[in-house]
């Protein structure tokens, strides 16, 4: 099985800041 990144919250927020 490929290993895929899990994003924690953290994380999330920061992709989520970055594209917003």
């Amino acid at each position: 099985m490929p290993r895929v990144p899990i994003a924690s919250e953290d994380e999330r927020k920061f992709i989520v800041d970055g594209i917003q």
